[in-house]
């Protein structure tokens, strides 16, 4: 049974769009109101307990053979960051050692496109980078039934933009794998014709 067709909403929404689709589909669907059954109510409301717990939400999600690579998927024209899957033990890791100040790395992956003549001459270039991240303070709920997290706006993640100067030397060929560490991120990048 897939629980995003039964509130009406697609696999990759947050925490806000599920509670507000859950809302609307139990004032219809409540039985009290007259309109509704109640084997109705209790399929929304079962579809709402499931996907607003992480942990049931990915349990939910293999099952149905849904992967949520939802963290860090971008493409430009210059670059494609590679989606990360990962589990409620990772997102959890991540938040606690975020509490305590715990210096992790955070790895990426991720495609950089160059010209012919880069490859040729070597390339200079800026890469900016979007880093999305649980937020640590609702720990990727977007808030309560009631209240909005404000931290993240109802999101469940966070997202901020990391910069790096890259600077690569020829002779230079496709398919390359080169690793960099900024700080608290270890990137590690494939250059590919194209760019």
């Amino acid at each position: 049974m897939n629980y995003y067709k039964i509130l009406g909403i697609s696999p990759d929404a947050g925490a806000a769009i599920i509670r507000s689709a859950f809302r609307k589909l139990a004032k219809s669907c409540h039985p009290d109101t007259g309109n509704g059954r109640s084997d109705d109510f209790v399929l929304i409301k079962k579809a709402f307990d499931i996907l607003s717990d992480p942990k049931t939400r990915a349990e939910h999600d293999r099952k149905i053979g849904l992967a949520r690579p939802l963290n860090n998927a971008f493409e430009s024209k210059r670059l494609r960051v590679l989606p990360v899957t990962k589990d409620v033990f990772d997102d959890l890791v991540e938040v606690i050692a975020d509490r305590i100040s715990f210096p992790m790395k955070k790895k990426l992956f991720f495609e950089l496109y160059l010209s012919d003549y880069e490859f040729e001459h070597g390339a200079s270039t800026t890469v900016n980078l979007p880093i999305t991240r649980i937020c640590p303070a609702c720990f990727g709920f977007g808030g309560t039934i009631i209240t909005t997290c404000g931290k993240c706006a109802g999101a469940g993640h966070i997202t901020r933009d990391v910069d790096f100067d890259l600077s690569l030397r020829p002779p230079l060929a496709p398919g390359e794998v080169y690793q960099l560490d900024k700080g608290q991120y270890e990137f590690r990048f494939q250059i590919k014709r194209g760019g």
